[in-house]
């Protein structure tokens, strides 16, 4: 396995264009704020019951660095170094286990060196908090200093739904994040987690949850359009459904909001099957090449 995804030439690209997807995105936004106005004094009442009684877990123990050691104990010979940076909230920072080692850092230290083998050095470095919405991890981002990376992955979008961030601005954050992480972390795959489900949150009374879940939708559209227009960029998006369209429980961490272990260790297997075919398919367009 080679790793010339993430050693070519990096293209740059000197503006980004946006398409909205037509206007049902914008029709779908004006009936939702028309019916939040009908029911707002339920909504108010219902996010002061839920941000009183739910359970508030802390952000897990444990170093927000697994790395490998450069050379082989062995041999001596150096291994190839491969390095991913974990950006974004509280579900990036691992909160919903006790320790990093079963969040989604650990989880894909652990997927991403069974995959590689000992001929190469994994890292994975987390940038996270709990809270944090789109324009906050620009913020955090400004905050670090210039260091490479082969792969960043980003969870971002519940506080945006929660916090009703406007979908100009959610676009706009986007973009923000994608040309920082290009010029800072000189990265050639950046992975999106989508938004998670909103609707299928268990912990969230209804109709305030069909709300949530409306505008977690609307995030997701603007995500996927946006990055389809942003290069070296790729969106996962996770199935937490049953065959019966229910959201599975074992994903889920006591709060209701959080992934559990499990959840976390499936988030990091498909997010090592995406870099694992971006590697295949690479290697096969290069040996096309030549």
């Amino acid at each position: 396995m080679t790793l010339l995804l993430f050693t070519g030439e990096r293209k740059q690209t000197a503006c980004y264009q946006y398409k909205e997807g037509g206007e049902l995105i914008w029709f779908n936004v004006l009936a939702l704020n028309v019916g939040l106005l009908v029911i707002l004094p339920v909504i108010i009442v219902q996010a002061m019951w839920v941000r009183k009684k739910t359970l508030r877990l802390p952000e897990p123990s444990g170093a927000r660095e697994r790395k490998s050691e450069l050379s082989d104990t062995k041999s001596g010979d150096k291994k190839i170094p491969f390095k991913v940076l974990v950006v974004g909230d509280s579900a990036a920072a691992g909160v919903g286990v006790s320790t990093q080692s079963d969040a989604l850092t650990g989880k894909l230290y652990q997927a991403l060196s069974q995959l590689f083998g000992e001929s190469y050095a994994v890292s994975v470095t987390l940038h996270a908090r709990t809270g944090l919405a789109s324009t906050d991890v620009i913020d955090l981002l400004k905050q670090e200093q210039c260091c490479r990376y082969d792969v960043v992955v980003v969870s971002i979008g519940v506080n945006d739904v929660t916090q009703f961030t406007s979908l100009t601005t959610w676009r706009d954050n986007l973009r923000k994040i994608h040309h920082f992480l290009l010029q800072t972390a000189l990265c050639n795959l950046i992975i999106y987690s989508a938004v998670p489900p909103m609707h299928a949150f268990s912990a969230i009374p209804q109709p305030l949850r069909f709300v949530l879940g409306q505008r977690a939708s609307l995030l997701n559209r603007v995500l996927e359009n946006t990055l389809s227009l942003l290069p070296f960029s790729r969106l996962l998006q996770l199935n937490v459904f049953n065959e019966n369209g229910e959201g599975i429980a074992e994903l889920m961490a006591e709060d209701g909001f959080h992934p559990s272990s499990v959840g976390y260790a499936m988030w990091a297997e498909q997010l090592v099957r995406l870099v694992n075919k971006e590697l295949v398919d690479v290697s096969k367009t290069q040996k096309i090449d030549t």
